[in-house]
């Protein structure tokens, strides 16, 4: 906030409605939109600012003019007479007066999230029990708040600076905290409003990232039609989490959501059912036929009958095919999916289960809630081991 502002007025309007907030009394409604605007105005200098950040700012200034006339006057200004300048660093990420996106500060668990979601803004709006902005800011990156709260592996919270005093904040929890609050109070937003295109995009695969994909093509004014061959939409969402992790209501409630704001999705529909789709009235095809493929370790034995790899195992439960284990199961792997499987295996039948991986107890890929989780069913460990060979007799080296 202290950056010089070298003449840029949006510089220098941020760092001029920081000192307001800075001096603002005790108001809570005052304060938290002064810093609610300090934050929309340093956005569009570091280049992370939404299209929609004049709307904000406009709605903004109209309730301050009643409580802080001259803040309300700075944004006002900001708009009207810096208004070319304000959409050159919006839209363009251009500063006529070299001033702006030198320099990104980015939070550490900022960057370190794969969507890139502006955790201290989400989490600054939701202290303050503004659950529908909140909501708002985390779709903004992520069309999957409430899922992504329940079954990210949160790389964020490793990242946290807390961690430097104790643990780390959870950021994940706090993602499934925004969108349950919100949707108490109202349904999840709809989209916003833009010109159509008169552009269509046919999506191949309604998983995760198909599904995301059509939010933001839709949200840019793009036709978005998904096709997938399952019954249901979600991917390894649906297909590769188990329940306990993922309810199946918490997805079916957010992919409605998607579908009531223009996304198309055609199930049981297999990509040789469709002609050409680039000659049958698509302008472009998006590919997201995601990675359903189980991982098969080159070995000796690895296709014996009773082998199975684990994301087969996970469908197979997840689909309700209700597999039947007997006896004492080995499952080989060190991450999530093995901590599902190992999970999922004491549920259907399994005496004894044992994950096996190469890794030491500190190197291990899984999560360390997901660790706990397997332990306390009764799972045991076996770190810094390695899969030679299956015999036919059921034995493995």
């Amino acid at each position: 906030m202290s950056r010089p502002h070298d003449g840029c007025p949006v510089n220098e309007a941020a760092q001029k409605l920081y000192r307001r907030w800075k001096l603002a009394g005790s108001e809570r409604r005052e304060k938290s939109l002064l810093a609610f605007c300090a934050r929309l105005v340093r956005a569009a200098t570091v280049g992370t600012a939404a299209p929609s950040v004049v709307n904000e700012l406009e709605r903004c200034a109209g309730i301050l003019a009643e409580v802080d006339t001259q803040a309300a006057d700075m944004i006002n200004k900001l708009l009207t007479v810096h208004g070319k300048v304000l959409a050159d660093h919006v839209h363009n990420r251009e500063c006529a007066f070299h001033a702006c996106f030198a320099e990104k500060r980015v939070p550490p668990c900022q960057r370190a999230c794969p969507a890139h979601i502006d955790i201290p803004g989400f989490i600054n709006l939701a202290g303050t029990g503004r659950w529908k902005e909140s909501l708002e800011t985390i779709i903004y990156d992520n069309p999957f708040p409430h899922v992504c709260g329940l079954v990210c592996p949160a790389p964020c919270e490793d990242a946290c600076l807390r961690n430097c005093i104790d643990t780390a904040v959870t950021i994940g929890s706090m993602k499934a905290c925004v969108a349950l609050q919100a949707a108490r109070k109202n349904p999840y937003p709809e989209f916003r409003k833009v010109h159509p295109s008169g552009r269509k995009v046919a999506i191949v695969g309604a998983g995760p990232a198909g599904l995301t994909a059509a939010v933001y093509l839709v949200l840019m004014g793009h036709e978005a039609t998904v096709f997938d061959e399952k019954e249901k939409p979600g991917g390894m969402l649906r297909y590769g989490i188990p329940e306990y992790r993922l309810p199946e209501e918490v997805l079916d409630g957010e992919i409605e959501w998607i579908r009531k704001n223009g996304v198309r999705i055609e199930m049981q529909t297999r990509i040789e059912q469709i002609p050409d789709l680039l000659t049958s009235g698509f302008d472009a095809v998006f590919i997201a036929t995601g990675a359903q493929v189980s991982k098969k370790i080159p070995m000796q034995g690895i296709d014996l009958p009773f082998v199975t790899g684990g994301i087969d195992f996970l469908k197979s439960v997840n689909q309700r095919e209700n597999p039947v284990l007997s006896g004492r199961v080995v499952v080989i792997g060190g991450g999530n999916v093995a901590s599902d499987v190992a999970a999922a295996a004491t549920d259907h039948g399994a005496s004894e289960v044992e994950m096996v991986c190469l890794e030491s107890p500190q190197e291990m890929p899984a999560s360390r809630r997901e660790i706990d989780h397997v332990t306390a069913k009764g799972v045991k460990i076996e770190n810094s081991w390695g899969p030679v060979k299956v015999r036919e007799t059921g034995e493995i080296t």
